[in-house]
């Protein structure tokens, strides 16, 4: 009897998630979600963008991080704050690179992601570097995790974010 209500319930949770996997369709999947979503995002010329995230999405996992976060949660493809934490996660490294020398790809996007205009990149950036210095500094840092260090990062981004971009 147990079996029998564990498979309904998990019956009902795959029919809400496959709704909401019916509202986009193969090409918007691999634009809109995965790792390719989050480059793609970056991106102005739209054209640019949708094939740089299909050739990320495809080079990355054969796509499968796209499907798998469409199914799993489709909000995410199309949240700013989602896209985010997920870029600053997977890019950390070329980040903090980025902030110690207070300019760089990677930091121009992680701005570009969080919604940040281009006349507030100076002073997030500038906030942010003296975050990543207090942070370094600390004695905790060399021991947390990737995840760790990533969440603070994002944590003092939303903070100086908050008055000028749109996440």
């Amino acid at each position: 009897m147990k079996k029998l209500a564990f498979a309904v319930a998990a019956a009902s949770v795959l029919s809400m998630s496959s709704v909401h996997a019916q509202d986009r369709d193969f090409g918007q999947i691999y634009t809109d979600c995965g790792l390719g979503g989050l480059i793609g995002a970056q991106i102005e010329d739209k054209s640019t963008a949708n094939v740089m995230a299909i050739i990320t999405n495809v080079t990355w996992d054969l796509g499968t991080t796209a499907i798998s976060s469409n199914l799993t949660t489709p909000e995410s493809c199309a949240n700013n704050k989602a896209k985010m934490a997920a870029f600053i996660l997977e890019t950390y490294p070329q980040i903090e690179a980025d902030l110690a020398k207070g300019e760089g790809q990677h930091l121009t996007a992680l701005l570009n992601v969080a919604g940040c205009d281009a006349k507030s990149h100076a002073q997030v950036s500038q906030g942010l570097r003296a975050d990543l210095a207090a942070s370094v500094s600390a004695d905790s840092y060399a021991t947390q995790t990737r995840f760790e260090q990533a969440e603070v990062l994002h944590s003092q981004l939303s903070q100086r974010a908050a008055g000028s971009c749109s996440i």
